[in-house]
């Protein structure tokens, strides 16, 4: 396998970097995904994003098998399965296949946000 050409850093300044370390740690904390890279970081991060400010829905894992869950559409509600590639974690993107409509789905913070309740 070839290895992927990475894009050169982004300067940013002391502060800028000082604050975006805390979000990925607070980020990682909640997914129980420690020690990622930052590309993983960003990508969860703007799909929840991105989900937050309604260019997806949001929907959650009804259970999860393994390297498969059951999802509900946030808007036609259907519940259906769909496959986790390995390696992925924080967040997926993935079309409705009743509906179409763009959903973004949190793997892991389930697990975190039903131990605070």
């Amino acid at each position: 396998m070839l290895n992927q050409k990475r894009q050169r850093p982004i300067p940013v300044t002391s502060s800028d970097r000082e604050t975006l370390e805390q979000y990925k740690q607070a980020y990682e904390e909640i997914t129980g995904t420690e020690g990622g890279d930052w590309g993983a970081f960003l990508r969860g991060a703007l799909l929840l994003g991105l989900a937050a400010v309604d260019v997806y829905q949001l929907s959650r894992v009804i259970e999860r098998k393994g390297s498969s869950a059951t999802v509900r559409c946030a808007k036609c509600f259907t519940r259906f399965l769909m496959a986790i590639p390995d390696g992925v974690a924080g967040a997926l993107q993935i079309e409705c296949p009743q509906c179409s409509t763009g959903l973004v789905i949190p793997l892991t913070i389930q697990k975190a946000s039903r131990t605070a309740e």
